[in-house]
């Protein structure tokens, strides 16, 4: 199973009561695949950028959810069919893992390391000690 987002864009003009049973009708058809709903975020309503189907406003809601990749085109047809769903978006979740940023900064020459002292001949080793 793979982990998908679908974000719709429902009717605006819906009720309250008529949105959620919209909603619980999706988690139904994707649990009847066998899939896992992992969360549903209702964004509410929202204007869109540009007119769709002579709406300027939309309910957007975040479904999140895993499922066969083999039941996805199912569960689009079954989406671009519902009159109630004005547009959406169907992605494949990642994995979110944030880099970790190593700070950078300028090194200063007491944080140099020192460099490695020679070895003295024996010749100057010696000399020293005479003197």
């Amino acid at each position: 199973m793979k982990g998908y987002e679908v974000m719709l864009a429902i009717n605006p003009e819906l009720e309250t009561d008529e949105l959620n049973s919209l909603l619980e009708k999706y988690k139904k058809i994707i649990q009847g695949k066998k899939g896992i709903i992992v969360k549903i975020d209702k964004w509410g309503k929202r204007p869109l950028a540009y007119e769709i189907k002579n709406f300027q406003q939309a309910n957007y809601v975040l479904l999140s959810f895993d499922l066969d990749s083999k039941q996805i085109s199912d569960l689009e047809r079954i989406m671009r069919l519902d009159e109630k769903i004005i547009r959406y978006l169907l992605v494949l979740r990642q994995e979110r893992t944030l880099p970790v940023k190593e700070k950078s900064r300028r090194v200063t020459k007491q944080e140099k390391k020192p460099e490695v002292e020679r070895e003295k001949p024996e010749e100057e080793i010696e000399n020293t000690q005479e003197e």
